[in-house]
């Protein structure tokens, strides 16, 4: 029952994956274009220090080439409708949660204002009790 063992290498090309998949656990990653896929994005992506592919590390050669060979390919114009699309799509379910959030705000404000109001009113029937000459015996 040995786990295989997980390198940050191995997260390294998941993370390459994911990204030319436009499916970036990193919110800064979202929407990130072809051309702008660097070694330093990709270890960030997987959860390492952005210098962790190194150049000189023969390990790291043969996604380092990867990466590079990417970034200058040409995109395509559904990639690109893509990464806009999802990128636009995250800021439409962001903007959603915010809307949900101030109508719970302003529900629980208007709440408190209908208390206030209820509560105001009784003060003043109280004090009308008070004044009238039969509500002092």
């Amino acid at each position: 029952m040995s786990k295989l063992k997980r390198n940050g290498l191995d997260d390294c090309f998941e993370a390459f994956e994911r990204l030319k998949a436009g499916n970036p656990m990193k919110t800064e990653h979202v929407g990130l274009k072809r051309s702008e896929f660097t070694a330093g994005k990709i270890s960030w992506e997987a959860g390492l220090d952005r210098g962790y592919l190194k150049k000189g590390r023969p390990k790291h050669a043969e996604l380092i080439k990867k990466i590079y060979t990417y970034a200058e390919g040409k995109s395509t114009a559904e990639e690109e409708l893509n990464l806009v699309t999802k990128k636009s799509d995250k800021k439409v379910d962001e903007a959603r949660r915010e809307a949900d959030l101030s109508e719970d705000l302003l529900h629980l404000a208007l709440s408190r204002e209908l208390l206030l109001v209820s509560k105001i009113k009784e003060l003043e029937q109280e004090i009308k009790m008070l004044k009238s000459p039969l509500g002092r015996i």
